[in-house]
């Protein structure tokens, strides 16, 4: 199934999908995000129609990185 990205953060992601996702389903992430690949385990911790909130499960000290570098890459773009 494929999904765009909303918003990302330490703790996990929020993406609308093309259909409803199962609240507690568990699986993996893969994304890219401007140059930036990530492949997570995640866990759905909220839907609302096609938007789904994704927490994050045992992130790497790497995907831990990586991620911090996504928020600080979006966030220079605010300013």
């Amino acid at each position: 199934m494929r999904g765009n990205s909303v918003n990302i953060s330490e703790s996990g992601m929020l993406a609308e999908f093309d259909r409803a996702q199962e609240v507690w389903l568990t699986g993996r992430i893969l994304a890219q995000i401007g140059e930036w690949r990530l492949s997570v385990d995640v866990r759905v911790a909220r839907v609302d129609e096609r938007m789904t909130a994704f927490a994050f499960r045992g992130l790497s000290d790497i995907d831990r990185t990586r991620i911090q570098k996504l928020i600080e890459d979006a966030n220079k773009g605010l300013s």
